[in-house]
C-alpha cells in the first residue's frame, strides 16, 4: 500500500497559485505572429508544466511519494522556465539564399498596453539596422514607400492591410503581397512587431517580445523568422529598455542567418581553382 505524500497540500496550493501564471505565459507565445514552431519554445514549455502537473495529480491514486515529489519538483523547474527569455529562429528555407534581396519594411501594429512610441522606436531601429545592413540590397523604407504612393490610395490600403495582417494574425495574401512587392520592385517583405504582456504571479515578471519576419513578394511564403522573449520589470523605462535590446539581438540573429558563411565560400573557391581530375585515356583506334 502506498504511502501518501508528506506536504502534499504543500504542493497543490502551490501549483494551484501558479496556474494564472501558466495560463499567462500560454496567452503570450499563442499569439500567431509569435511563430509557434520550435520543438524548444516556450510554449512546448508551458505544455511540459501542464502535463507534469496531471501527472502529479495522478500520483495520489497511488504512485510513491519520491515519484510525485520529483513530479512536483519538475513543475516548478518548468514554471520557471516558461517565463525565461526564449529565442526561436524558423526559416523553411535555407537562410543564406536571403542574402543580397530587396526589402520593403511594413508597418507595425499597436499592441496595448506596450506604449506607442516604444513600438515606433523598435521599428525605427530594425529599419535603420537593415538600411545599413551589408547583407541586404536595396531597401525601400516606410517614409520612401509613402512619399512615393502619397496618391496611390488603392496600394497604400493593401500596404496597411497586409502590414497588419503579417504582424498580428501572422499569415499573408498572396495578391497583396505581389502588388506591393511587383509595384516596389522588391523581393521580400519584412515585418517587425513587439509585444509586451504582464504577469503579476510570474516569478520573473512581465514579458517582452520583439518578432521579424521576411515573407517572400510574389509567392506571400514565410522566408525567416526569429522570435525573441524576455522578462522585464514593472516600469515603462524597463519594458523599453528591455525591447531595444531584443530589437538589436533579433537584427543580429538575422545577420548571422543571411550573412557570409566562410566555410562555403572557402569551399566554393577551393572548387573552382581545383583541377580538373583527368579522365581515362582514349583507347587506340584500329587499322
Amino acid at each position: 500500500m502506498s504511502r501518501s505524500v508528506p506536504g502534499r497540500a504543500t504542493w497543490s496550493a502551490r501549483i494551484a497559485a501558479n496556474d494564472r501564471c501558466i495560463r499567462n505565459v500560454r496567452s503570450f507565445v499563442r499569439k500567431p505572429a509569435l511563430g509557434l514552431v520550435s520543438r524548444h519554445g516556450a510554449w512546448d514549455i508551458t505544455n511540459a508544466v501542464v502535463n507534469s502537473r496531471a501527472h502529479w495529480r495522478r500520483a495520489d491514486a497511488g504512485r510513491s511519494a519520491p515519484a510525485a515529489l520529483l513530479l512536483a519538483v519538475l513543475v516548478l523547474i518548468g514554471l520557471a522556465a516558461g517565463c525565461r527569455s526564449t529565442s526561436t529562429i524558423y526559416s523553411p528555407v535555407d537562410a543564406y539564399d536571403l542574402r543580397g534581396r530587396s526589402l520593403l519594411i511594413l508597418e507595425a501594429s499597436p499592441q496595448p498596453p506596450l506604449p506607442d512610441p516604444v513600438l515606433m522606436e523598435t521599428l525605427a531601429h530594425i529599419e535603420q539596422g537593415l538600411l545599413a545592413s551589408p547583407y541586404v540590397a536595396r531597401v525601400v523604407s516606410r517614409a520612401a514607400f509613402q512619399q512615393s504612393n502619397a496618391t496611390d490610395f488603392a496600394l497604400r490600403g493593401d500596404y496597411a492591410r497586409f502590414s497588419d495582417t503579417v504582424a498580428v494574425v501572422g499569415f499573408a495574401e498572396r495578391e497583396q503581397s505581389q502588388r506591393l512587392g511587383r509595384h516596389e520592385g522588391v523581393d521580400l517583405l519584412v515585418s517587425a512587431q513587439a509585444f509586451y504582456t504582464p504577469c503579476g504571479v510570474c516569478e520573473h515578471g512581465d514579458q517582452v517580445a520583439v518578432v521579424l519576419q521576411l515573407v517572400q513578394a510574389e509567392t506571400a511564403t514565410l522566408q525567416w523568422r526569429a522570435t525573441l522573449t524576455a522578462p522585464v520589470g514593472k516600469s515603462q523605462d524597463d519594458v523599453a529598455l528591455a525591447v531595444r535590446e531584443l530589437a538589436e539581438n533579433v537584427l543580429t540573429a538575422l545577420h548571422e542567418s543571411i550573412g557570409p558563411k566562410w566555410h562555403r565560400e572557402r569551399f566554393r573557391n577551393l572548387s573552382r581553382t581545383a583541377a580538373p581530375t583527368p579522365g581515362p585515356a582514349p583507347a587506340p583506334r584500329a587499322g
